[in-house]
């Protein structure tokens, strides 16, 4: 889930949160040409950029706290069975 929002597109996740979060109803903040852009548009780039972030964030920290934990589980029981459990739940 958290992976989605740094994978699809960012003038789409822009226009999305400046719609949500700020009442923007005009057409696509992609389609302005960038003299033109509503505070709105700048409004929902600077959330979408935020969002982002602390995806990353949350996605790091996770892996920086279960690292340990699979690389124990992996000493005492082997590698390939965590290796192909994960493989497989991965995606």
């Amino acid at each position: 889930m958290l992976s989605l929002l740094t994978i699809q597109e960012p003038a789409i996740i822009s226009d999305r949160y400046a719609r949500l979060n700020h009442g923007y109803t005009g057409t696509l903040c992609s389609s302005i040409d960038s003299d033109l852009i509503p505070n709105a548009c700048t409004l929902g780039s600077a959330d979408a950029q935020n969002a982002a972030s602390i995806a990353s964030f949350v996605q790091f920290a996770f892996t920086f706290v279960t690292s340990p934990l699979v690389g124990s589980l992996s000493d005492r029981y082997g590698r390939k069975r965590e290796y192909s459990f994960f493989s497989i739940h991965r995606g």
